[in-house]
């Protein structure tokens, strides 16, 4: 589940307040945060995925993710403990990130 949703969004589901709704919220906009990146790209990939894998999901066997599975869009991101690299850099000084990063 993590690697569908990327990690930033699995987190927020995880730990916020009304998490279903800022998730639902999330996964239909834009958005590139030191923690989430969500783009166009990145949701016409899922969509292309599940209609790929829809066969296996809804059958009565059991369904894996593909070890291999990642985001093309992602795949060139920094990363250090969940957080994108390139995006937190150009934070202004004093950003927070989520409380819930363990870092």
């Amino acid at each position: 589940v993590i690697s569908l949703l990327t990690p930033g969004i699995y987190m927020m589901l995880k730990h916020e307040e009304k998490a279903t709704e800022k998730v639902a919220e999330s996964l239909r906009s834009e958005i590139q945060t030191p923690t989430i990146i969500w783009t166009d790209t990145i949701r016409n990939e899922l969509r292309n995925f599940i209609q790929k894998e829809e066969k296996n999901i809804t059958s009565y066997k059991k369904w894996t993710l593909p070890d291999a599975f990642a985001y093309t869009a992602l795949k060139n991101e920094p990363v250090w403990d969940d957080v994108y690299l390139r995006l937190y850099a150009k934070q202004k000084l004093g950003y927070k990130l989520p409380s819930y990063l363990d870092l």
